[in-house]
């Protein structure tokens, strides 16, 4: 896969969306770096990181130049099967298919139609026309893993997986990049992400968009 810049936005054979025209890649990118810029010198090690909600691997692909092992999860199969060939060349990184949370058990989502071929997935309202599936919820504290990073968007999720994460927090205290959209949250049915954030002893230190940037203190 050929790289153009050096955290790894990848050239024309990377599959993404039809709707993922040039401007939401552009801004994706940016978005993403930007994040990077502020989150990268504030990392302790770099054996590890987490991308929860990889979705295709926009994420991942950056990880995998800064990281020795990326674990990314993507549990919607249609987007995995994308995320799986856009990362096909990086053997640093592991794909997993299951949903994180706060504990372990189904977890009812539903799934892109073909028109738009891709979109990140939803516990919530589902669509007309958008196919329900059960995906495996699991806590990221089962995983014996050590992140430098853990980055997270999940679409509403993050709250519950940051519960999920606690004990792994708390031991490794890894840099944290975790979306914040109060109303995707709230249509999850997820605690407010700020009250979640005062369990943990960390500090903000940026926010890009949607994205807020986390060390411990």
């Amino acid at each position: 896969m050929i790289y153009t810049d050096s955290v790894g936005w990848p050239d024309d054979t990377f599959v993404m969306p039809t709707s993922a025209h040039g401007d939401h890649q552009a801004r994706w990118k940016k978005m993403r770096d930007d994040c990077l810029d502020i989150a990268m010198p504030l990392v302790k090690s770099r054996n590890c990181c987490v991308d929860a909600g990889a979705y295709i691997g926009v994420w991942s692909v950056a990880l995998a130049r800064l990281f020795e092992q990326v674990v990314a999860f993507e549990p919607s199969d249609g987007v995995r099967d994308m995320l799986a060939h856009n990362t096909s060349g990086l053997k640093n990184i592991v794909v997993r298919p299951e949903a994180l949370g706060d504990r372990t058990g189904p977890l009812m989502m539903h799934s892109p139609n073909s028109a738009l071929m891709a979109r990140s997935v939803h516990p919530y309202e589902t669509p007309s026309g958008w196919p329900v599936f059960v995906a495996h919820m699991v806590p990221l504290d089962i995983f014996k893993i050590e992140p430098g990073l853990i980055k997270i968007n999940c679409d509403g999720m993050d709250s519950l997986i940051l519960l999920g994460a606690r004990r792994m927090i708390e031991a490794h205290k890894p840099v944290l990049i975790v979306e914040d959209k109060p109303d995707l949250v709230k249509r999850a049915g997820a605690p407010p992400l700020n009250d979640v954030l005062k369990l943990f002893d960390y500090t903000e230190r940026g926010r890009i968009e949607s994205f807020i940037v986390l060390s411990p203190n």
